[in-house]
Parts: C-alpha cells; structure tokens; sequence
C-alpha cells in the first residue's frame, strides 16, 4: 500500500489511490531494471514488470531527469513493438 499522506496533489493523489498491487507475468521487455522487495528479499526488475504499486513508488520519488530518461526508453520500446508487428493506434473521428 503505497503512504500518500505526502502528496499534495489532488490527480495524483488519486492516481495513488487507484494502483494495483498486482504482479504482472515477467516479460523483461524494457532493460530498465529497478530493486524492489519480493518475498522479502531484494530483486532487480524491469520497469515493465513491476506492479503498478511499485511503478508509482519508483516514479513519485525519482528526479526529473531519469523519468526524462525511463520516458525516452519505454517510448522507444513501444515504437519498436509497433513496428515490429505493424500496430497503429486507433485514429481519432472527426
């Protein structure tokens, strides 16, 4: 459970509020790796395959020059994704 006692701002407040604690399947997609505690021990995960619970507790304490960083990968990741099996995203309606 993520302590939002510290966050002043309303929307991210309810972001915090509103992540899961969930696991997701380990894809080690990014090459981002971060140190977390699993099972009570220490372990470097990807970006991509942490809970949205420790994506958030990563993101609400980092610097703004290595979310810049972590932005610039994860968006290089999804453009190779995209190319790699011709997705595109769902153009708008006028």
């Amino acid at each position: 459970m993520i302590d939002t006692t510290s966050i002043k701002n309303k929307k991210l407040l309810e972001l915090a509020q509103s992540v899961s604690a969930d696991i997701p399947e380990v894809r080690n997609l990014d090459e981002c790796y971060y140190s977390v505690i699993r099972d009570g021990a220490p372990q470097r995960i990807c970006f991509t395959d942490l809970s949205e619970e420790e994506r958030f507790t990563i993101l609400y304490g980092m610097p703004a020059n290595k979310a810049y960083i972590l932005a610039m990968e994860l968006s290089r990741l999804v453009r190779t994704i995209a190319d790699e099996f011709d997705l595109c995203g769902v153009e708008e309606e006028e």
